[in-house]
């Protein structure tokens, strides 16, 4: 149970840190596009 716990804390960690690389992937294509 407690394996299953920390192996989801780990998915959505790498999923929340995709997140947050999203936006600045998005504003230097819109930077570039300037």
């Amino acid at each position: 149970m407690a394996k299953l716990f920390l192996q989801n804390k780990r998915e959505s960690e790498k999923s929340l840190s995709l997140l947050a690389k999203l936006p600045s992937v998005f504003v230097s294509r819109k930077s570039k596009l300037r």
